[in-house]
């Protein structure tokens, strides 16, 4: 099941049943939910991202990033005050700039999530070291 909505800084997602896997993939949500900062002047290239959602949206989905082709991606999950937060450092091979790349979310329905309720999941993305820039800004 794909996100049912593409809308800046927020996952819209809808169950018809349970248990269910939503798939977001990361080039479609770098034209709308969020800009996708490259590389920058200093740090790696590609630069550590991170994936920040609201924990009282995020609720009971287990939010997992894999690649193009379903396989897993080295990533941290932390908590963060109020937030829990998903870091990963795209590979060389996939990377796109201003794209992200060839890279998928997965949010996994967890215990509490029912069939057929909307969910709106807020998230926002941001370069590790980096503020996080709000959709329609400039990527430098």
């Amino acid at each position: 099941m794909y996100a049912k909505d593409l809308a800046p800084n927020v996952i819209v997602v809808l169950c018809e049943r349970l248990p269910c896997t939503v798939v977001d993939p990361f080039p479609q949500n770098c034209l709308v939910k969020w800009p996708c900062p490259g590389c920058g002047p200093d740090g790696p290239c590609p630069p550590d991202y991170q994936l920040v959602f609201d924990d009282a949206t995020l609720k009971t989905w287990q939010p997992q990033i894999v690649d193009g082709r379903g396989r897993e991606v080295a990533q941290k999950r932390s908590r963060v005050g109020k937030t829990t937060v998903l870091s990963f450092r795209p590979s060389q091979a996939l990377f796109h700039e201003g794209s992200i790349g060839d890279y998928v979310l997965l949010l996994r329905s967890g215990k509490g999530i029912r069939a057929g309720v909307e969910y709106r999941i807020q998230v926002r993305l941001k370069v590790a070291g980096r503020a996080a820039l709000q959709p329609g800004s400039s990527v430098k």
